[in-house]
Protein backbone atom coordinates (compact mmCIF):
# COMPACT_ATOMS: atom_id res chain seq x y z
CA UNK A 1 0.00 0.00 0.00
CA UNK A 2 2.27 2.45 0.88
CA UNK A 3 4.22 1.62 -2.85
CA UNK A 4 1.14 2.60 -4.24
CA UNK A 5 0.94 5.78 -2.26
CA UNK A 6 4.34 6.84 -3.16
CA UNK A 7 3.83 6.18 -7.20
CA UNK A 8 0.34 7.99 -6.84
CA UNK A 9 2.08 11.02 -5.07
CA UNK A 10 4.82 11.03 -7.75
CA UNK A 11 2.48 10.91 -10.57
CA UNK A 12 0.93 13.69 -9.17
CA UNK A 13 3.89 15.44 -8.49
CA UNK A 14 4.85 14.95 -12.16
CA UNK A 15 1.27 15.46 -13.73
CA UNK A 16 0.92 19.09 -12.23
CA UNK A 17 4.28 20.70 -14.09
CA UNK A 18 2.67 19.65 -17.31
CA UNK A 19 -0.52 20.91 -16.69
CA UNK A 20 1.08 24.30 -15.59
CA UNK A 21 3.17 24.54 -18.98
CA UNK A 22 0.43 23.96 -20.78
CA UNK A 23 -0.73 27.51 -19.11
CA UNK A 24 2.75 29.34 -19.49
CA UNK A 25 1.96 30.93 -22.71
CA UNK A 26 -2.19 32.91 -21.72
CA UNK A 27 -0.21 32.95 -17.97
CA UNK A 28 -0.38 36.83 -18.51
CA UNK A 29 -3.70 37.06 -18.85
CA UNK A 30 -4.58 35.30 -15.70
CA UNK A 31 -5.52 37.39 -12.66
CA UNK A 32 -2.59 38.05 -9.95
CA UNK A 33 -4.67 35.76 -7.34
CA UNK A 34 -5.08 32.93 -9.85
CA UNK A 35 -1.41 33.09 -10.82
CA UNK A 36 -0.67 32.71 -7.26
CA UNK A 37 -2.87 29.32 -6.66
CA UNK A 38 -1.33 28.53 -9.91
CA UNK A 39 2.30 28.83 -8.26
CA UNK A 40 0.98 27.80 -4.78
CA UNK A 41 0.02 24.31 -7.01
CA UNK A 42 3.19 24.44 -8.09
CA UNK A 43 5.06 24.43 -5.19
CA UNK A 44 2.81 21.87 -3.47
CA UNK A 45 3.41 20.15 -6.62
CA UNK A 46 6.99 19.28 -5.30
CA UNK A 47 6.00 18.38 -2.13
CA UNK A 48 4.14 15.73 -3.33
CA UNK A 49 6.72 14.94 -5.77
CA UNK A 50 9.21 14.91 -2.63
CA UNK A 51 7.19 12.91 -0.58
CA UNK A 52 6.38 10.00 -2.78
CA UNK A 53 10.03 9.64 -3.72
CA UNK A 54 11.26 9.99 0.13
CA UNK A 55 8.11 7.84 0.74
CA UNK A 56 9.84 5.04 -1.94
CA UNK A 57 12.42 5.09 -0.02
CA UNK A 58 11.22 4.58 3.39
CA UNK A 59 12.76 8.16 4.70
CA UNK A 60 11.20 9.00 8.06
CA UNK A 61 10.66 12.92 6.57
CA UNK A 62 8.43 11.18 4.32
CA UNK A 63 4.63 10.73 5.69
CA UNK A 64 4.48 14.08 7.67
CA UNK A 65 5.59 15.76 4.43
CA UNK A 66 3.24 13.75 2.09
CA UNK A 67 0.70 14.27 4.93
CA UNK A 68 0.98 18.32 4.40
CA UNK A 69 1.39 18.09 0.93
CA UNK A 70 -1.99 16.21 0.21
CA UNK A 71 -3.87 18.45 2.73
CA UNK A 72 -2.79 21.53 0.94
CA UNK A 73 -3.45 20.10 -2.71
CA UNK A 74 -7.02 19.37 -1.28
CA UNK A 75 -7.55 22.81 -0.64
CA UNK A 76 -6.07 24.01 -3.67
CA UNK A 77 -7.96 21.67 -5.26
CA UNK A 78 -11.19 22.91 -3.41
CA UNK A 79 -9.74 26.81 -4.75
CA UNK A 80 -8.88 25.95 -8.37
CA UNK A 81 -11.81 23.59 -9.15
CA UNK A 82 -14.68 23.98 -6.93
CA UNK A 83 -14.11 27.77 -6.87
CA UNK A 84 -12.98 27.73 -10.33
CA UNK A 85 -10.22 29.88 -9.54
CA UNK A 86 -7.82 28.43 -11.61
CA UNK A 87 -8.66 27.01 -15.60
CA UNK A 88 -9.83 23.33 -16.00
CA UNK A 89 -11.87 21.92 -18.71
CA UNK A 90 -13.88 19.90 -16.30
CA UNK A 91 -17.51 19.81 -16.91
CA UNK A 92 -18.85 21.82 -14.16
CA UNK A 93 -21.68 19.26 -13.36
CA UNK A 94 -18.39 17.43 -12.02
CA UNK A 95 -16.32 20.31 -10.00
CA UNK A 96 -17.60 19.50 -6.43
CA UNK A 97 -17.78 15.62 -6.97
CA UNK A 98 -13.53 15.64 -8.12
CA UNK A 99 -13.64 18.00 -4.89
CA UNK A 100 -15.05 15.44 -2.45
CA UNK A 101 -13.33 12.55 -4.14
CA UNK A 102 -9.92 14.09 -3.91
CA UNK A 103 -10.52 15.13 -0.15
CA UNK A 104 -11.46 11.45 0.43
CA UNK A 105 -7.86 10.39 -1.18
CA UNK A 106 -6.53 12.97 1.00
CA UNK A 107 -8.07 12.04 4.37
CA UNK A 108 -6.97 8.55 3.49
CA UNK A 109 -3.84 8.82 2.79
CA UNK A 110 -3.28 11.31 5.74
CA UNK A 111 -4.49 9.16 7.34
CA UNK A 112 -2.95 5.59 6.60
CA UNK A 113 -0.12 7.26 7.02
CA UNK A 114 -0.10 8.86 10.41
CA UNK A 115 -0.99 5.30 11.29
CA UNK A 116 1.91 3.84 9.98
Amino acid sequence: MRQLLALLLVLEGIATPIWIARLLPSLAAYDALVVVVIVARLVTAAGLFMSGWLLTNQRPAAAPIARAAVLVSAVLTTMEIGFRMAPSNLDPTFRWPVVALYWVYALGVSWYLRRK
